[in-house]
């Protein structure tokens, strides 16, 4: 947490590969100072504020189908992790890779519009928000 009340507020939704997972481990996580949400803010310092909002096995619309995966539908869950976070200046949405799982089925232009829905809906509810996201607006 940051306490610099001007610092600028990045909030990160992302998946496990901004959650931190550690590939070939059963849940095990890397520490904050491993994680790309950490670096990002060691390197931007004391000005800034990143708050990590990821999830392991979070889809964008259609979540994870695996038992014990409940309730990792992005579409489902931003607009309380927004609010949760409010005031925000930032968020950075790095989802879109669980469903090129080959079970998923999904071609890359199905990602890309599901990603489009998402941002679309973000935009809506928090106009001034800035959105940035590897998938805006293919």
């Amino acid at each position: 947490m940051n306490v610099n009340p001007k610092a600028t507020r990045i909030m990160v939704f992302g998946d496990s590969l901004s959650w931190g997972y550690q590939p070939g481990t059963k849940h095990l996580r890397y520490d904050v100072q491993t994680r790309w949400p950490g670096r990002l803010q060691v390197l931007l310092g004391n000005g800034y504020e990143v708050i990590e909002e990821n999830l392991n096995s979070r889809g964008i619309e259609n979540g994870d189908p695996r038992p014990g995966k409940e309730g990792r539908r992005a579409l489902d869950y931003i607009e309380a992790a927004l609010d949760t976070h409010d005031p925000l200046d930032v968020v950075v949405v790095l989802l879109g890779t669980n469903e090129l799982k080959h079970d998923m089925d999904m071609s890359a232009s199905q990602v890309a519009e599901s990603m489009r829905n998402l941002l679309t809906l973000v935009k809506k509810d928090h106009p001034s928000l800035r959105i940035l996201s590897p998938i805006l607006y293919c």
